[in-house]
C-alpha cells in the first residue's frame, strides 16, 4: 500500500501464487509490467496508477477471482489491463493512451467489466477473446485506434448499456466463433 516504484528493470510490484493479496494506492512508472499478479486467487488491485510501463500497466496472469477497482493505466507500451483468469471483476478503471488495448481479457470465465473508461488506446478499447459467461456493462469506450469492443470466440456473454463511439475501425464487432452472446442498448 502507498508505494512509488520508478524505473525498475523488472516488474514494478509482483505477487505470485498468493491468496487474498492487496495491492492498493501505489504508483508504478517505467517498469516492465506495472503490477503483475501471477497464480493464486482473491487478489485486490485498487486505486493504483500505472504509467509508461514497458509492457502492461496491470497484468492478472492465471489468477482466479481478482478484483480490480478504480485503477488508472495510461501510456503503457502494451495493454492497460491484461487479464487471464476466471472470475475477474474490473470496475471504474481508466485505460487511456496505451499502445495496444485498453483492457484485454483472454481465456477467462465469469469476467465482469463495469464502469470503465477506455479512451485513445492504440488498438481496441476492449478486447475479449475466448471469454465464457462474461458481463460488459456501463463502460465508455471512445476514440481507440482500432475497434471499440472486439469480441472473438466469446460465448454466453452480455454486453449492455455501454457508450461506444468514434473508434477508428468498428465501434463494436463480434467475430470468429462468438455465440450465445447478448448485445443490447449500446449507443454513442
Amino acid at each position: 500500500v502507498g508505494n512509488v516504484v520508478r524505473n525498475s528493470n523488472g516488474n514494478g510490484i509482483v505477487a505470485t501464487n498468493t491468496t487474498g493479496v492487496v495491492v492498493q494506492e501505489n504508483s508504478v512508472v517505467s517498469s516492465r509490467d506495472g503490477v503483475r499478479i501471477a497464480g493464486g486467487s482473491g487478489a485486490t488491485v485498487a486505486n493504483n496508477t500505472a504509467l509508461w510501463n514497458r509492457d502492461d500497466g496491470i497484468t492478472i496472469a492465471a489468477s482466479a477471482d481478482a478484483t480490480l477497482h478504480n485503477n488508472t493505466v495510461r501510456n503503457n507500451t502494451d495493454d492497460g489491463l491484461y487479464i487471464v483468469g476466471d472470475g475477474a471483476v474490473v470496475t471504474n478503471t481508466l485505460a487511456r493512451e496505451n499502445g495496444d488495448d485498453g483492457i484485454d481479457v483472454h481465456n477467462s470465465t465469469l469476467t465482469l467489466v463495469r464502469g470503465a473508461r477506455l479512451v485513445k488506446n492504440g488498438d481496441d478499447g476492449l478486447y475479449l477473446r475466448f471469454v465464457l459467461n462474461g458481463t460488459v456493462e456501463t463502460n465508455r469506450i471512445f476514440n481507440n485506434g482500432d475497434d471499440g469492443a472486439d469480441l472473438r470466440a466469446v460465448t454466453g456473454t452480455v454486453v449492455t448499456n455501454n457508450s461506444i463511439c468514434w473508434n477508428d475501425h468498428h465501434d463494436f464487432v463480434a467475430r470468429n466463433g462468438t455465440s450465445n452472446t447478448t448485445v443490447s442498448t449500446n449507443g454513442c
